[in-house]
């Protein structure tokens, strides 16, 4: 456990040399910006979802390719679903009183045993 704990402490100098490296050169190239970081290496999944942050922020989403979005799953909660998320998310006003405030975060009951009976074991 400790071994995977530090490749991971050590991958993150990589990761972010690497994101400023794709937003650096292929800032006006989504796409190719989207392909470099994945085809870049290491922590592949985080370089490009942060690429793919940046580079949405920059340039919305008519740049993203129709063979992209044509191929992914469309099931219960696939394609549809998420675009229908993304676009609620938009249109949230954060001008407003921050919905921060008004979050209850939902807990499992299992899980919020669990937590219970681990704390007083520690504290034992």
């Amino acid at each position: 456990m400790r071994l995977l704990a530090r490749r991971s402490v050590r991958q993150i100098p990589r990761t972010v040399v690497s994101l400023g490296s794709v937003d650096i050169s292929y800032m006006h190239e989504p796409e190719r910006a989207i392909i470099r970081a994945i085809s870049i290496g290491g922590d592949t999944d985080t370089i490009a979802a942060m690429v793919g942050n940046q580079i949405g922020a920059l340039h919305g989403t008519a740049w993203i390719p129709q063979r992209w979005i044509s191929g992914l799953e469309n099931g219960e909660r696939g394609r549809d679903y998420l675009v229908g998320l993304a676009r609620q998310l938009s249109a949230i006003d954060f001008s407003q009183k921050p919905f921060v405030e008004d979050f209850t975060p939902v807990v499992d009951k299992a899980d919020s045993a669990a937590g219970a009976a681990e704390s007083s074991a520690k504290s034992s």
